[in-house]
């Protein structure tokens, strides 16, 4: 009930059009065995990766200092139906935020993956 809530009301600020400064972006990503980027307008104070599909995926998330490089089966993974978020904390993390995440699924596999950021 309360993912509900989450995403309704995620929903509703887009559809307001909130300012640039509150602005969410959502990205849906067709995870497959090849690795995908996803880059946002601006650094990003906060992030969270639901994975919708059937499969685990892989993730990394880089900061606007980094470099996005490919995600591969050795680094994070998030089952099937669950979500994470991050906030960026600028005391313990280099750049201005998160800038890009980059996701894959095993060989053979795939997943809808939602990310959200503001």
């Amino acid at each position: 009930m309360s993912k509900r809530i989450v995403w309704a009301a995620l929903l509703l600020a887009l559809a307001v059009g909130a300012g640039a400064a509150d602005e969410v972006d959502f990205d849906r990503v067709s995870a497959t065995d090849t690795s995908t980027t996803t880059t946002f307008p601006e650094a990003r104070s906060s992030v969270e990766i639901y994975n919708r599909g059937p499969d685990e995926i892989y993730f990394r998330l880089f900061t606007s200092e980094g470099t996005a490089a490919a995600a591969t089966t050795s680094h994070r993974m998030l089952p099937s139906g669950a979500d994470i978020s991050f906030t960026h904390n600028p005391r313990t993390e280099s750049g201005l935020g998160y800038l890009y995440v980059t996701i894959v699924c095993d060989t053979g596999e795939t997943a809808t993956v939602e990310v959200t950021s503001k």
